[in-house]
C-alpha cells in the first residue's frame, strides 16, 4: 500500500511538471514573434556614422548608409518612388519618468533579470511633416511624452518588470528632438518621419517553485524606454 501511494505521488508530481512545462511552451508558441512588433534593434558599432552634440545637449547620430538602415528598421516609404535621403538618431539628454518603480522584497517573490541591453527604433511613426521642395529646409520638431512598452510570454505584474529593468514600464517619458532636411527648388515632395528611439532590454522571468524550492525561469520578455527619436527623411 505504501509503495502504491509513493508511486501515485511521484506520478502526480511528474504530471504537474509536464503540465507546467506544457503551459509554458504553449504560451511561448502563442506569443512567438509578438515581442518584436514594437521595435527593431540596431548596433551602432556596426554602422558608419558621425556623432555630434547639438546646442540642447542632444546626441545626434547621422547614419552614412541611410537606405540600408531604413530597410533594416522597416521604415515605411511615404510613396512607392520615395528615396531615403538621410537617417538621423537623436537622443534626449534627460528622460523624466512619470511614475515610480516599486521593487518587491519578499525572497519568494517573482523577479526579472536583464539579459541584454540594446538600441531600437520603434515600428510606428510618432510624428511626420512634408512639403514641396522650395529650396528652404524642412523641419520636424518632436516634443512630447511617449509611452514605455513591455511584453512577456508569461503573466507577470508590471511592477516586477519595472523593478528588474530599472524604469517604470507603464510610464510616459518626455522626449525632445529635432530634424532639419534641406530641400531643393525642384517641386519634389519632401517628407520627414519620426519614430521613437528606445533603450531596450531583454529579460528572463523567474518565479518561485514550491516543488524545487527555488526560483526557476518561467518566461522571458522585452522592455522599451523612449529616449529620443529616429528620423527618416525622404524625397520623391
Amino acid at each position: 500500500m505504501k509503495k502504491l501511494k509513493l508511486a501515485s505521488a511521484v506520478s502526480l508530481t511528474l504530471a504537474l511538471l509536464f503540465t507546467t512545462q506544457g503551459s509554458l511552451v504553449e504560451a511561448q508558441i502563442k506569443n512567438k514573434g509578438k515581442q518584436n512588433d514594437f521595435a527593431r534593434s540596431f548596433d551602432v558599432r556596426s554602422l558608419k556614422y558621425t556623432e555630434t552634440t547639438d546646442k540642447n545637449g542632444n546626441k545626434v547620430i547621422k547614419i552614412e548608409e541611410p537606405e540600408k538602415f531604413a530597410q533594416q528598421m522597416g521604415f515605411k516609404k511615404p510613396h512607392p518612388n520615395a528615396v531615403v535621403g538621410a537617417v538621423t538618431i537623436v537622443e534626449s539628454p534627460e528622460q523624466k519618468s512619470f511614475g515610480n518603480v516599486s521593487p518587491l522584497t519578499g525572497h519568494r517573490d517573482p523577479y526579472v533579470q536583464v539579459t541584454r541591453v540594446y538600441n531600437t527604433c520603434g515600428s510606428d511613426k510618432i510624428a511626420s511633416t512634408s512639403k514641396r521642395g522650395n529650396g528652404k529646409p524642412l523641419e520636424l520638431i518632436v516634443s512630447q511624452e511617449e509611452q514605455a512598452q513591455y511584453s512577456t510570454n508569461v503573466n507577470i505584474n508590471a511592477n516586477i518588470v519595472s523593478a528588474g529593468v530599472g524604469f517604470n514600464v507603464t510610464s510616459a517619458f518626455k522626449i525632445s528632438s529635432k530634424e532639419t532636411y534641406d530641400t531643393k527648388n525642384d517641386g519634389l515632395m519632401y517628407v520627414i518621419d519620426a519614430y521613437s528611439k528606445n533603450n531596450s532590454k531583454d529579460f528572463d522571468v523567474y518565479e518561485w517553485s514550491s516543488i524545487f524550492y527555488k526560483h526557476r525561469k518561467t518566461g522571458e520578455g522585452k522592455a522599451h524606454k523612449p529616449i529620443g527619436a529616429c528620423f527618416a527623411s525622404w524625397y520623391y
